[in-house]
């Protein structure tokens, strides 16, 4: 019998603060092939992930819109927004009410779709993970992105079963050792930026979990 440990993944911040309601650390996330990148908040009441559409920047008509909500360039030109056309992995579900936080006014339709994410830029060796629930945001109401942490799979009429959120797919590919994770947020006014890793903090948990019984 032999032990493998399963090593958790950290997930390193951007070095770069961003909102419209103060300054947060954010992480990136790749969306798409090829790869369109954002700069994006941790989402603890979500699974799924959450990145501003270009039809929002094009109806609001903001200076630097894009930027201010997390877009990066894209194939050497400002970004407006998540192109769904521009990805050869986009499927398309439809427009769905998004699992935000409307009793705090966040809430908003999106368009849904499977597509391929990655933590982290480019080459950075972030892992990469296929067919995962993208929602691209068109409303001001949530200003910026969200890379979802949460357990709760996405329920869609197209589909027989829940589609699965971030943790959960790494879990059940064995790309970590537990759904669980440790987040620190970042502070402006001290220029240190947030962390997250995807150990099970749970009593007891993460050790067990972390020794996988190969015969």
């Amino acid at each position: 019998m032999v032990l493998m440990a399963v090593t958790p993944i950290v997930y390193s911040p951007s070095q770069e603060f961003i909102g419209n309601d103060g300054q947060w650390s954010s992480f990136v996330i790749r969306v798409g092939t090829p790869a369109q990148d954002f700069r994006v908040l941790p989402s603890s009441g979500s699974s799924e992930i959450y990145v501003p559409i270009v039809d929002g920047c094009q109806r609001d008509n903001i200076t630097s819109c894009g930027p201010l909500r997390g877009a990066y360039d894209f194939n050497g030109r400002e970004s407006n927004g998540f192109l769904v056309n521009s990805s050869s992995t986009w499927h398309e579900i439809g427009l769905y009410e998004m699992d935000a936080r409307p009793d705090l006014g966040f809430s908003a339709n999106a368009l849904y779709g499977l597509d391929t994410a990655g933590l982290m830029l480019q080459n950075s060796g972030g892992t990469t993970i296929p067919s995962q629930v993208i929602a691209a945001m068109a409303s001001p109401s949530i200003w910026v992105g969200m890379v979802g942490l949460g357990q709760k799979p996405a329920n869609f009429s197209e589909f027989d079963n829940p589609q699965e959120g971030l943790m959960s797919t790494l879990k059940n590919e064995g790309m970590v050792p537990g759904k669980g994770y440790g987040y620190t947020a970042g502070a402006y006014y001290s220029k240190s930026s947030s962390c997250a890793d995807t150990r099970d903090w749970s009593r007891g948990r993460a050790d067990m979990e972390q020794e996988i019984q190969k015969p």
